[in-house]
């Protein structure tokens, strides 16, 4: 007994170590961040990504290739684990990355005039933070004091509208109205606010340049994601496993919340944990199939369809892997029978019985039509952030 509690006591300790020594990191490292980002607020070809969270940092290559498309000078400000674990291990041309705390944060965007830049856009509308244990949140806007406008303006992206009439209340957006505030919202799927406002789509599905591949001999299936039951059902998937037949693994990237799920697992199924992006990009280039793992019957998933998007959606636009996913969830993402296997509730296996037995000229064709919507996907969201900054080209400037 007094050896387990000493073993808790010591893991604890080290866990609180490392957290004070990369709190201690990101405090050093952002004041020289603070000091010289500052002569980049001075140049109106510049644009800047900010995610103030240690999470949702995967998004940032994607909104990086829209603006550098459109000819500006990208900035990207994060924190030091969002910098660490780099995002744009794939990109091509990487832009300059900052890091800093939230009060560093805080600082900059108060003591800057963002009117001298061309645009920033906050790529997630809340920031979460933890108090006397409990996690808490404010709207990014109320957190740094005014929405940081340059010359062709700012915006925000939402990650969940469900309670946007919460989120968005009078006190916390200042002299700002609700409708103002939406007009610079963009959401990662288009769908109507309470059947109302229809939201524009800005959504990162680019990662960089993957090599396209044949079909593997063995099939090979890819869950990224944490394992929870409100975020997908794994359960139906071990459920029917056991039907399947021929040669086929699945790989699980991601955290695992439900551990009992995993006591007897199938040797065809592996769980990698939370892998760096440059692993995890490794392990999609070569997947075959992806499982988002959706329930229609379960209400926790319903926010998926409603006002969120899975990060499943990017993830098989940009790395062209075709989706085995329910069709309730399906046809609201814009999949369809040319590519993806769509299937009905309880009918997972059927579906991926078919994904192992497809032969590679189908699948290929499958892939080219993904690309194709991948492509819709990336013009309606360049259209729709052109429209909001009432732009054409950097030679305006």
């Amino acid at each position: 007994m007094i050896f387990k509690k000493l073993k808790n006591f010591t893991s604890h300790y080290f866990a609180y170590l490392k957290t004070q020594v990369l709190l201690l990191r990101e405090w050093c490292g952002g004041l020289l961040c603070l000091f010289t980002i500052r002569k980049q607020f001075e140049n109106k070809k510049n644009v800047f990504l900010v995610e103030f969270n240690q999470w949702h940092t995967e998004v940032l290559p994607g909104y990086c290739k829209y603006f550098q498309d459109l000819g500006f000078n990208v900035f990207v400000l994060t924190r030091y684990k969002g910098y660490v674990d780099n995002p744009f291990c794939l990109f091509e041309n990487p832009p300059a990355r900052f890091y800093m705390n939230l009060s560093q944060m805080k600082r900059l965007f108060s003591s800057v005039d963002f009117k001298k830049i061309a645009y920033t856009l906050t790529t997630s509308e809340r920031i979460y933070f933890q108090v006397d244990g409990k996690v808490s949140w404010t709207l990014v806007w109320d957190f740094i004091g005014c929405p940081p406008m340059g010359k062709y303006g700012c915006g925000v992206i939402a990650h969940g509208l469900d309670d946007s009439q919460h989120v968005y209340q009078p006190d916390n957006i200042r002299d700002w109205n609700f409708d103002q505030v939406l007009d610079k919202t963009f959401v990662l799927t288009p769908f109507q606010l309470n059947n109302k406002r229809q939201m524009p789509m800005l959504n990162p599905l680019y990662f960089g340049e993957v090599k396209r591949h044949r079909k593997n001999k063995q099939t090979l299936f890819v869950v990224v994601g944490t394992i929870a039951k409100n975020k997908r059902n794994f359960s139906e998937f071990l459920n029917i496993c056991e039907k399947l037949t021929g040669d086929w693994e699945l790989l699980v990237i991601g955290t695992v919340q439900e551990p009992s799920l995993f006591n007897s697992l199938p040797s065809k199924v592996k769980i990698l944990g939370r892998l760096p992006f440059s692993s995890m990009y490794k392990v999609l280039a070569q997947a075959d199939f992806f499982l988002p793992l959706l329930d229609p019957n379960e209400e926790l998933h319903f926010r998926y369809k409603n006002d969120s998007t899975s990060g499943s959606r990017q993830l098989c636009l940009g790395f062209c892997v075709i989706p085995v996913i329910d069709r309730w969830f399906g046809e609201h993402y814009h999949f369809s029978e040319e590519n993806a296997l769509l299937h009905n509730a309880g009918e997972l296996s059927v579906a991926m019985q078919r994904a192992i037995d497809m032969k590679d000229d189908e699948y290929q064709k499958m892939v080219d039509s993904l690309k194709q919507n991948a492509e819709q996907v990336y013009n309606e969201s360049m259209n729709n952030l052109k429209s909001q900054m009432n732009f054409i080209t950097t030679e305006q400037i």
